[in-house]
């Protein structure tokens, strides 16, 4: 049976005999108040060494007091600024900092502002769920509205005070000896590198942001203008201008048909065509061209906060019933 220890506030000294779970130690030292480790002989004895409690110092603070806990977001997109306001609400003690290479927060929808950019689903299962919406003024928001309401989020909830913009995450390093991460951070407007040490690291970098031009041969050479959909040049128009357009995803398929109306001639080149569902979860009048506006009357009734909870959790049922059908062996796939 094993014998329940005994702690002590008071130093070990000569002869005392310290109880452990696995068999009573014999401390053999002369009295040492100041020693931080003392020595002594166990019974089959082996050399044994024993804390001493001579310096031992109570610590004045409430017993549940939460410790501090440091933590880098790297990314202020939709989950960066989610993470940012739900955080400190769930984790006490956070000391919480949002690292974004970009001059703001919106992620994708700050990066991106080529003509014709929009959601491909419906504005209202496009927001968080502690802060809805009622009035978008297209069913399939444009990138300029969604950017506008999640950089609105990011205020109302004060996300501002845990950013570091223009931060650009070089590297991560765990350090086992520490148990902590050493990030190494690059300020974008002034050039200078440091590292920041944290207890936690959360990405939250998205997908979109690594855009690359591809690697044609000559393409350096090319004269004109020449740009990725995802790094827009705000001051160039395309109007009564010769354009060609590389790829038919998502982007490209929303670039064409808005610089078709104001270009002198276009070409659109893909590699294989694109299969387009005009409804993705039986919503409305599904995806087209033109811009989808809710009606007047509508909008009137999601003043409502009961009417539009509820066309709005019917709205996401449809989307989000199918999620199964991508695990493996599940009922759906």
């Amino acid at each position: 049976m094993s014998v329940p220890a005994i702690v002590s506030s008071l130093p070990a000294s000569e002869g005392d005999i310290i109880h452990t779970e696995k068999a009573p130690v014999v401390v053999n030292v002369s009295p040492v108040p100041e020693a931080v480790v003392v020595k002594g002989t166990s019974p089959s004895g082996s050399p044994v060494e024993i804390p001493s409690l001579a310096n031992f110092e109570l610590e004045d603070h409430p017993i549940d007091a939460p410790s501090k806990i440091r933590v880098a977001i790297i990314g202020a997109g939709l989950s960066g600024i989610t993470a940012g306001i739900l955080l400190p609400v769930k984790v006490p003690g956070i000391d919480l900092t949002i690292f974004d290479k970009n001059a703001d927060v919106g992620g994708t929808w700050f990066e991106n502002t080529y003509p014709g950019v929009r959601c491909d689903i419906p504005a209202n299962v496009y927001q968080a769920t502690f802060e809805p919406k009622t009035q978008w003024i297209e069913e399939y928001a444009q990138g300029a509205e969604i950017l506008d309401y999640w950089q609105g989020v990011a205020r109302k909830y004060n996300v501002y005070k845990y950013l570091k913009l223009k931060h650009k995450i070089l590297g991560n390093v765990w350090d086992e000896a520490q148990g902590k991460w050493n990030v190494e951070v690059e300020n974008l407007e002034t050039g200078e590198k440091s590292t920041e040490v944290f207890d936690v690291v959360i990405t939250a970098i998205g997908r979109f942001n690594a855009w690359k031009l591809p690697e044609y041969p000559g393409i350096q050479d090319y004269k004109g203008h020449l740009r990725h959909a995802s790094a827009w040049d705000p001051n160039f128009d395309p109007a009564g201008k010769t354009v060609a357009v590389i790829g038919n995803g998502a982007s490209g398929l929303q670039l064409v048909p808005n610089l078709q109306k104001v270009v002198k001639h276009l070409d659109h080149y893909a590699r294989s065509p694109t299969w387009i569902a005009g409804s993705f979860g039986g919503e409305g009048e599904g995806r087209r061209l033109e811009p989808n506006y809710y009606a007047a009357e509508l909008l009137k009734t999601f003043e409502d906060p009961i009417v539009y909870h509820h066309f709005r959790k019917e709205l996401e049922s449809k989307f989000y019933r199918r999620f199964n059908t991508i695990f493996r062996n599940s009922k759906e796939n």
